[in-house]
């Protein structure tokens, strides 16, 4: 599933209910090794997180929020998702996580125009 601030994908050899993707994601950043949370908020760095090899996505952890109950459900173990690094960061110090919205992308077939390339 592409957004447009992330690509989610799921992971080989599993099966996911597409009812996942009908709530809004979202994505918990990962911390570099040996880096705490503490650590990163005195210090706000892309150098902070788990970063792709080409340096143009933040490794994360899809999640979603219950619209029922509001419990945190973690979907680590059926996703993969890599984010922006131009995304906004959000951060709850209560439960001292980085995370961001997945944004989806705005298509409306009525606001597209027709072109000709020749």
């Amino acid at each position: 599933m592409n957004y447009s601030n992330a690509v989610v994908t799921v992971k080989e050899n599993v099966v996911v209910d597409e009812s996942i993707f009908s709530a809004p994601l979202y994505a918990k950043l990962m911390l570099r090794k040996g880096m705490t949370f503490d650590d990163a908020i005195a210090s706000p760095s892309l150098e902070n997180f788990i970063v792709s090899e080409k340096g143009l996505h933040i490794r994360c952890e899809a999640f979603s929020v219950s619209t029922i109950t509001g419990a945190v459900v973690s979907h680590e173990n059926s996703l993969w998702c890599n984010l922006s690094i131009d995304s906004k960061i959000l951060v709850n110090k209560n439960s001292k996580m980085f995370f961001a919205e997945l944004i989806p992308y705005q298509f409306k077939l009525e606001d597209a125009e027709e072109i000709s390339l020749f």
